[in-house]
């Protein structure tokens, strides 16, 4: 069990100390950004140039095309670099490639943020998402197969669960915090096919859009510490439960764990996230309370998850909990079940929790703390045996391997 006084915890920014160094702060990341502004003014912002004919998971003869926009820059590291990605779609961007060519494509790559390639050739298949997917379609031939790649809900969808989670702090807190507006589009319409990155809930976000709809798992990064669960203190370990995200802490939720652990007395709530970002500091200001001054949350920040630190945490908890109103499939809470962490989510989180965790019957503080209430009271060894089958299903249902397996038997039936 890691000894939780070495766990760096952040400060309150508006305390006395904290004053003090938060215009510090403030003010390099205010020169750090007026350093970029100068630079973008004399140098374009630095995109991978298009990989062309790129054939390196070819198995037989290749005699088609296919273009990708999606992550470009993973198909010019090397295999070690890409197993130490910050995020998994650096490796599936290769492996979706690999698919390509294992069905005979030769596959060209453009990175989804360049929008000055030009296509000069036929592509038989158009595989891509974002505002490329649509640019590229425009010059392609009618004939050329559209296959959106959705690696979150629907736009739509996005949008109204964002609002209501607004509307829910404001009757709940009196708190006001305006949520993200995700601009409308037509990519998903645009498509003869769509893949979605989630489960069923994901999946039914797109119904609308349509009909010829595929779902694949996310998959968890593939180099991150193997959990000893055998030797785990799952008595000391139920007492704590890490909450682990990315930007959009009012859509990830963060605000109902908060406010259901400030209640929980004799539980330990451990906050991973981007805290210190500007674009955090009105959540972090309205949560000041129970962020730093509630003697059972810790505050960290960001964590990498290849640290020594993510190691003790994830030593130290038997749980992640995770209520996010809009995913595709959380890549966070996978990588902590690769840590053998026991899942406790909201429906929108995108993973399936049958006897491996808890998805909550409803997104409410209520429902959050008998949740948790209900994980405390269950024995060490209950725990023990689920954490075993969370790890061992990010090993296999969630693995790099499946998911490659996957998004071929996917392609190989939209394109027959």
């Amino acid at each position: 069990m890691a000894d939780t006084n070495t766990i760096r915890h952040l400060r309150d920014p508006w305390s006395i100390l904290g004053r003090i160094k938060h215009p510090l702060s403030k003010l390099r990341r205010l020169a750090r950004k007026a350093i970029s502004v100068l630079r973008s003014q004399y140098k374009t912002i630095a995109i991978d140039p298009p990989i062309i004919g790129y054939i390196a998971g070819a198995s037989g003869k290749m005699q088609k095309r296919a273009l990708i926009t999606y992550v470009a820059c993973p198909l010019y590291q090397s295999p070690d670099d890409l197993k130490r990605a910050a995020h998994s779609n650096f490796s599936q961007s290769v492996e979706i490639a690999r698919a390509f060519n294992r069905l005979g494509y030769i596959v060209d790559v453009v990175d989804l943020r360049d929008h000055v390639f030009i296509p000069s050739v036929h592509y038989d298949v158009l595989f891509g998402m974002d505002y490329n997917f649509e640019r590229l379609a425009s010059y392609l031939d009618k004939k050329t197969k559209k296959i959106y790649y959705g690696t979150g809900a629907d736009w739509a969808y996005e949008n109204a669960a964002e609002q209501a989670r607004s509307e829910m702090l404001i009757a709940r807190r009196g708190i006001q915090l305006s949520p993200r507006h995700l601009k409308e589009h037509k990519w998903a319409e645009l498509a003869d096919s769509v893949i979605v990155i989630g489960n069923q809930v994901t999946l039914d976000t797109y119904q609308q859009r349509n009909p010829r709809l595929y779902v694949i798992d996310n998959s968890v990064l593939s180099k991150i510490s193997l959990p000893d669960l055998d030797h785990k203190d799952f008595g000391l370990a139920r007492q704590n439960f890490l909450w682990m995200g990315n930007t959009g802490l009012l859509r990830r939720g963060l605000d109902m764990v908060l406010d259901a652990f400030v209640h929980l007395h004799d539980v330990n709530l451990w906050v991973c996230g981007p805290l210190e970002r500007e674009a955090e500091s009105a959540f972090v200001r309205a949560y000041r309370h129970e962020l730093f001054h509630v003697p059972n949350i810790h505050p960290l920040g960001w964590i990498d998850v290849y640290s020594k630190t993510f190691q003790e945490l994830t030593d130290m908890c038997a749980f992640v909990i995770y209520a996010s109103c809009t995913e595709g499939m959380s890549g966070s809470v996978l990588n902590c079940m690769a840590r053998g962490l026991i899942p406790l989510i909201s429906r929108d989180v995108g993973i399936d929790t049958d006897g491996i965790g808890v998805t909550f019957a409803q997104d409410s503080v209520d429902v959050i703390q008998q949740v948790v209430r209900d994980m405390v009271a269950l024995s060490p060894d209950v725990l023990r045996r689920i954490a075993q089958e969370v790890y061992w299903q990010a090993c296999t249902r969630y693995s790099l391997e499946s998911f490659s397996q996957n998004i071929e038997r996917i392609l190989r039936a939209i394109l027959g």
